[in-house]
């Protein structure tokens, strides 16, 4: 008798554990995000005010196990390490124009990018948003929106270096000093708009997200269908179900998702800016910033032989200690390259090929921006202050095309982080919706069919607010 109530009860609680891991399992909302980083953080938000029930899914750890994160100018050398703990460490293939792999930091962690990034707010041209629908007094409007809530906020103290590398791009390149350079298409200034507040950074996912939409970490996206996902959450694998729309917001791993779901031509049209960096004597007495929370000296917007907003400047004093750091960056590249998964397995990084200069017109454009506005920027600031001395190219290499382009291959040392494009062939532009997958979207800045001239994180913030209009209209 006792043996029989024994397995009656052993039933009873095999059947009633059964009925909960199917029930925990397979849950149902009106919309399920992927990521947490800027786009996923601000759509799902506007979502969740609008009266949806919402969950975000982020493959990283919390925020908060990190505290360095919170100071925004100790970021550097944990993102030049490519710290496993929040960054996924992914590097591309073997680049045959520069013969190296170059890697790029991606947050892996609650809140994505913004939460270890350099917290540079660019803002890009009216143009590149007309591409997918955004046009004039809309996005000042979303711009607006997004500034007021990210408290976008500038170094109000310029440092010595700044002000004297200012005055030499604006004598050289006669670009107007600024005290706001995104009111300008072309512009310069010793003051650094950031995602900051008192030095500390402001993360989307904490402004948006925090104690208002349901968040699962470490939940790893494995396969979309419509209306529902597969997930791998803290290595229990789980289907959660979305009565409306299942949205992408995952960056680069927004076309890696895609792929594994069966979706051919996600991850072509890879797009990313290209930069190397030169340095540059200085003297001590300018070492120091005036502006301890500020993460750069100076910042530019540079014209390319079009005319149009093709190059970055930014100076950074002291990563190397008593140098001036100059990254020379090309914006807006022609060479496009791919994103494609090798295996099944959705933990496994998708093989990348930037083809970095494989387009000759970058490498054109890289000599016209070192000869037009590197060395006459140089040429100034030695006359302004004769401390300040280019180290590298010299006027030999400067002037020979061979041995410049020799220069630009060895030196390219960054992707810059500014991946774009992977999802556009096969979403509308102007709504995100995936075109052979019902009920899926992309909200992030891999749906933009041309390079940012601004800087993605701010890209990402306007990409998602304005998918979640076009969801509630």
């Amino acid at each position: 008798m006792r043996k029989r109530i024994f397995i009656a009860v052993c039933i009873v609680i095999i059947l009633l554990f059964v009925y909960l891991c199917i029930h925990s399992s397979r849950c149902e909302y009106d919309y399920i995000v992927i990521g947490s980083g800027a786009a996923g953080s601000v759509l799902a938000s506007e979502l969740h005010k609008a009266g949806y029930r919402v969950i975000v899914l982020e493959a990283g750890g919390d925020y908060n196990c990190l505290p360095l994160l919170k100071k925004a100018t100790e970021i550097q050398n944990l993102v030049l390490n490519q710290e496993p703990a929040f960054d996924w460490r992914e590097v591309t293939e073997y680049q045959d124009n520069i013969q190296k792999q170059l890697t790029w930091a991606g947050g892996r962690v609650y809140g994505g990018g913004p939460a270890i990034n350099g917290t540079f707010w660019l803002e890009g041209t009216p143009d590149i948003y007309e591409t997918i629908g955004i046009k004039g007094a809309h996005l000042e409007k979303i711009r607006q929106f997004l500034r007021t809530e990210l408290e976008i906020e500038a170094n109000t103290v310029a440092s010595p270096v700044g002000m004297k590398c200012c005055k030499a791009i604006n004598q050289a390149s006669n670009i107007p000093i600024v005290n706001n350079y995104n009111e300008y298409k072309f512009a310069c200034s010793p003051y650094i708009q950031v995602t900051q507040k008192n030095g500390k950074r402001t993360v989307g996912s904490k402004v948006f997200l925090s104690g208002k939409v349901q968040t699962l970490l470490h939940c790893t996206a494995l396969k979309v269908k419509p209306h529902s996902v597969k997930v791998l959450h803290k290595g229990i694998p789980k289907q959660i179900r979305a009565k409306h729309e299942i949205i992408l917001s995952a960056g680069i791993h927004s076309n890696q998702i895609l792929q594994l779901s069966g979706i051919k031509n996600a991850g072509s049209n890879a797009i990313d800016a290209v930069g190397i960096e030169v340095f540059f004597t200085m003297p001590p007495t300018d070492n120091t910033p005036s502006d301890p929370n500020a993460p750069a000296a100076f910042y530019a917007y540079l014209p390319g032989s079009s005319g149009q907003r093709d190059f970055h400047f930014v100076g950074k004093a002291n990563i190397i200690p008593g140098l001036l750091t100059v990254g020379v960056v090309l914006i807006r590249t022609e060479s496009r390259g791919e994103a494609q998964i090798t295996t099944k397995d959705p933990l496994t990084q998708a093989e990348v090929n930037l083809n970095v200069l494989g387009d000759e017109s970058d490498m054109q454009a890289m000599m016209y921006g070192i000869r037009t506005h590197l060395i006459p920027m140089a040429l100034a600031l030695f006359a302004i202050d004769n401390n300040y001395i280019l180290l590298a190219p010299d006027a030999p290499t400067v002037n020979d095309d061979a041995a410049l382009r020799k220069f630009i291959l060895a030196n390219v040392n960054s992707t810059v982080h500014n991946f774009a494009g992977t999802c556009s062939q096969v979403v509308d532009l102007k709504t995100g919706k995936v075109k052979c997958l019902p009920g899926v979207r992309v909200a992030d800045a891999s749906i933009l069919p041309v390079p940012t001239n601004g800087g993605t994180m701010e890209t990402a913030y306007v990409i998602g607010k304005y998918i979640s209009e076009r969801i509630l209209c």
